[in-house]
Formats: structure tokens, sequence, C-alpha cells
């Protein structure tokens, strides 16, 4: 099709039928909102014909960054023997190009008290640093945020670590003896064993604050961890700036080195207190998404929760990722604090998810009854995750799907507490 003319192609794949079943759509979205949407004309084209349509949508005004996107659907327009009326027969999706840009327009006033004043107290074991009603702790040992408080609520548990590790998927190997160290590596999951990658060893060499002409204060941080060969790590140099308002801004540089093998992921894993199970995220959706498994996950807003992200695969194992993550968001859903919550607002697009059950966990669970979910929320924010191939009985993730060795990675987003009422893509756009 040709979109800057509105113009989609429609081609019948069916070998005898025609498409006077279906019902054709359209809907337009700007960051995963819709504003626009209308019904085709009915078509009746025979098999194996194509035929150029028009999409009559208006492009809206956009501020700088906004995405926008047509996405095209079929359904059903009565039963059959096997399917209800109205099922989704196929949909496709487009970027559709802005061609109006408007002035930044800033969010709304968030309920949250402004933060100012901020006081940084370097201890011998811990940096803490103060606002009105912002308290942020780092334990120096591990670089690690213990402690995130704003307006009495507690954010996190602990801040980001380094991850370099999944719950292996059956692709990965099997359990029972592909996950085993030193054992011929032919698949995926011994290298990573031999390699150490599920049981890092860490050390953090310093944590250095400094208080900006702004009030704002840099944290600037060097880390490293390896697994069964020290001369082999993965560095992490980290910038976290703590702003007035309570948000904290991080830039990880993380290099991997030449000798380690291909990653199965590349981030940060975090805990949220128990009690942030409303989720919504911009990005693939609305079921989990890999970067080779992305051909039926639509780019869009999403609302679920972190308990309906967990897919029960019967050999417990990685699950409900997201690609093309833009944001993600996470409220609380009752109590004196109901609505309020965190954003991870990515720059770029990355990749991550939220359950109530660790990597960790996962990798020694042998049967879906050996987990029990944990009250907190484990939050990964990725550069990168694997792409899940087919190993198990066909070939390994291709080459461009994989996190290779020998090169430098960047991984940027914020954390910023949400009030009740806050729109979280109009925070991320701020």
């Amino acid at each position: 099709g040709n979109l800057a003319n509105r113009e989609v192609s429609i081609r019948n794949w069916y070998d005898f039928t025609d498409l006077s079943h279906l019902r054709g759509s359209w809907e337009l979205t700007v960051d995963g909102t819709i504003v626009e949407r209308g019904a085709l004309a009915p078509l009746a084209l025979a098999p194996g014909q194509a035929l150029t349509v028009q999409i009559p949508y208006t492009v809206p005004q956009t501020l700088p960054g906004q995405e926008l996107h047509l996405t095209v659907r079929f359904h059903a327009k009565s039963a059959t023997a096997f399917l209800p009326k109205d099922y989704e027969m196929a949909w496709d999706q487009f970027a559709v190009p802005a061609e109006i840009m408007a002035a930044p327009a800033r969010p709304s006033a968030s309920a949250l008290p402004r933060l100012s004043g901020l006081t940084v107290h370097d201890g011998k074991r811990e940096l803490v640093i103060t606002g009105d009603q912002l308290e942020l702790i780092i334990a120096k040992d591990s670089g690690r945020i213990s402690a995130w408080r704003v307006a009495g609520r507690e954010l996190l548990l602990a801040g980001p670590q380094l991850t370099a590790w999944r719950a292996p998927l059956d692709n990965d190997g099997i359990k029972a003896w592909d996950m085993v160290i030193k054992k011929a590596d032919h698949k995926p999951v011994t290298k990573w064993m031999n390699a150490g990658l599920n049981a890092l060893q860490r050390h953090c060499a310093r944590v250095v604050p400094t208080v900006q002409p702004d009030g704002s204060v840099l944290i600037a941080s060097e880390l490293s961890a390896w697994g069964s060969d020290r001369s082999l790590p993965l560095g992490e140099i980290r910038r976290l700036m703590v702003h007035a308002d309570g948000s904290l801004a991080f830039s990880h540089v993380f290099t991997v080195a030449k000798g380690l093998p291909d990653l199965p992921r590349l981030g940060v894993e975090l805990e949220i207190p128990e009690g942030f199970e409303q989720l919504e995220f911009f990005g693939h959706g609305p079921h989990e998404s890999y970067n080779d498994r992305l051909a039926g996950a639509a780019v869009g807003r999403y609302s679920t929760t972190v308990t309906d992200r967990y897919v029960p695969y019967i050999m417990p194992q990685e699950h409900g990722n997201i690609a093309g993550l833009r944001w993600l968001a996470l409220r609380s859903a009752q109590g004196k604090h109901k609505g309020s919550g965190l954003l991870a607002t990515a720059d770029g697009m990355i990749e991550g998810k939220a359950s109530h059950y660790s990597d960790q966990e996962q990798t020694k669970a042998f049967h879906t009854t050996d987990l029990k979910p944990s009250a907190s929320t484990h939050l990964y924010l990725d550069v990168r995750q694997r792409g899940l191939g087919g190993a198990s009985c066909g070939p390994d993730t291709l080459e461009r799907y994989r996190v290779h060795s020998g090169q430098d990675y960047r991984l940027a987003y914020r954390l910023v507490p949400l009030a009740a009422g806050d729109d979280a893509g109009l925070m991320h756009r701020s």
C-alpha cells in the first residue's frame, strides 16, 4: 500500500472462498490510544484477487516523538461450525508518517507534591538522598537501591541490578540433561551454564554522588559481574540522576567480554513492593512477544494485571516478555493509595516484563506446582532478550535475534512516581 495516499492493498489468500463473509474495519491510534475508527466497504474479492482501498483517516496533530499506527481488521460476519460471530480472522498494522508537529504539551499537574531541597549524606555503607518527601538509599557495597520512598509510599524494595540470565526455554535446552555445567555445549543453556551466567558474582568499585547546579544529584557507579571466569566480565557504568520531583533517570552502559557466548538477555532486574498489581504498557501485545515472535502482536496501549501476565507452561520457563516496550506503569489496585504507582519510561524502545515469578525461581522449578507467586513484583527492563528460536526440534535462534558478546550496549530509562489520575502516556512524553 501507499500510506502517503492513505492506501492499503488487500489480497484474498483463500483458494475457493471470496471475502463476502468478512466485515472489515480500521482504527488509527496515537501512542496506542484510538483516535479515529471506521468500517471498510464490503469486499467480495474472489480467491487470489487483490484490491487497493483508501482509508479515510485524518492525521491528527501530534507531539514530537508520538507514534501513529493504522490497524486494519477483518471479523466474521456470522458464526460458523467452528468459529463464533465477530471472531477476528485477520489483521495488519502500519506505522503512519506524522504530518503535523505541534509544540510539546506539558502533562496535567500531578497530585504528588513538588519536592525540593535534596540533601546528600555519603556514609560508609549507604548513600542517602532526602528531600521534602523523598528518601533514596543506595547500598555502597552493591550499588543497588535498597529504598525509594516518595510522599510516604514505598516504590522499590530493590533497585536495578544487572542480569544476563533468563529462565531457560524448552528451545534453549532440556533442564533435566542440558542444564549441566561442563557438558558438551550443543545447546544454548549448556553454554550459559558453562559460562556461569546463572550465578553471577558481583563487585561495585565506586558510588560517587555529585550535586548539580539545578539541585539534582548525579550518582556515578562502576560495577562488574562475572560467571565462571573473572577475566570475562560484564562491565557496567551507571549514571543515576535524582531529580527534585522524586524521579530517577538511569543510564547503563554494559560492556560484554568477547570470550562469552551470546547472552540469554541483557538488562536489569528490580523488585517492586506488594500492591502494585495493575499493569499498563505501550508496546507489542496484548500477549507475550519476543524479537522473533512479533507478527501476531500489534503495537498498542494495553491494560492488564501482573498476575495475568503469567503463562503456565508445563515446564516453568521465561514468559510474559514485551518487545518494543516504550513504557510500563504499575499501579495500586486498592487501599488508600489506589491508583498511585510508578512509571518506567524508556529512552527509545527496549524489552521488559513484570511478573510475580523471578527467573531464578522458574529456573529451579520442574513443574507448575513447584512455583509460588511472590507478593512483590519482579520488573525486568532489558536492552534485549534473545529470540526464542526453534532449537527444541529445529534450528537455533537466528543470529540477528541474539545478544552478541564483544560489544557495548546502552540502556536508558526513567522511574517516575505516579499519582492517581496521572496519564502514564502523557507522563512518558513530558
